[in-house]
């Protein structure tokens, strides 16, 4: 895969994770300061490593996760 190829599909995959996230703010799952530090995460992701996104963001996902199961 291309350079280009790969960076269009990393933004593709933030947006959708980005739109997850806000589908929880619109539910109430996660509140509103919650959401912004989301996004400020993933507008500075390449300044974390792979164990700092995982530390930041792992509790989103288990939110989400644990929200998905409970449908």
């Amino acid at each position: 895969m291309a350079t280009n190829e790969l960076f269009e599909e990393a933004e593709r995959l933030k947006l959708r994770f980005v739109s997850g996230m806000e589908a929880l703010l619109h539910k109430g799952i996660i509140n509103e300061a919650q959401f912004q530090e989301i996004i400020d995460i993933i507008d500075r992701i390449d300044d974390f490593t792979a164990e700092e996104l995982e530390q930041r963001l792992g509790e989103y996902i288990k939110i989400a996760q644990e929200w998905q199961d409970a449908q």
